[in-house]
């Protein structure tokens, strides 16, 4: 009984990763093309192509409320959202391979057996992998507030004056950590579990 009931959860959780994998992969793929076609047009227009005017600017934890309305840069608007677009494009490549693991320790699971002896390391390899969508998620911080720096010149709206006020909003987000400490105890108890089912079998 209760390994139907695990076969059926883990069948039920597979097909729900399949289609959102589907969802992300083409979510990905028509954000590129939005991106390209935007600078195809930036490119025919001569850099003419409105990116809007903005009366605050949020740079990293801190939000500059501007005197004025400030428009961007219009080619550096464009680095700024392609160097961005390669990076989700490298977390949604580790989300992938983080949903394909997690398959792969649903496969024995839909037959019923949570403690096949792949599902300790699978386990061990999703910690990683959430570990590295972390990292990249801190680097996407740091390199989007450098670009932010560059696309409204930051130097040239405190010479001018624009500034009118700063808030800051620092937020530290270390969440990634513990679920990389989580899923590694968890791939100890499975690798465990697997060593007990494997006595079990023998004394049977």
């Amino acid at each position: 009984m209760a390994r139907e009931k695990i076969a059926r959860t883990a069948k039920g959780l597979d097909k729900a990763l399949r289609i959102i994998r589907g969802i992300i992969l083409v979510g990905a793929v028509v954000c590129a093309a939005v991106l390209g076609v935007f600078t195809v047009v930036n490119v025919v227009s001569h850099g003419s192509t409105a990116v809007g005017n903005y009366s605050a600017v949020d740079i990293g934890p801190l939000t500059f409320a501007l005197t004025g309305e400030v428009a961007p840069d219009h080619n550096a608007f464009l680095l700024y959202a392609w160097i961005m677009t390669a990076a989700a494009v490298a977390i949604i490549a580790v989300v992938c391979y983080a949903i394909r693991i997690i398959r792969r320790i649903l496969a024995p699971m839909t037959q019923g057996n949570p403690f096949h002896p792949t599902v300790g390391k699978e386990i061990r390899r999703l910690a990683f992998a959430s570990l590295i969508i972390g990292v990249i998620q801190n680097i996407m911080s740091a390199v989007e507030t450098l670009n932010m720096l560059r696309v409204f010149d930051l130097n040239t709206l405190l010479q001018n004056s624009q500034i009118q006020s700063v808030t800051a909003n620092f937020r530290f987000d270390l969440g990634f950590l513990v679920v990389f400490f989580v899923l590694l105890l968890m791939s100890h108890i499975f690798t465990y579990g697997e060593e007990l089912q494997k006595l079990s079998d023998e004394t049977l």
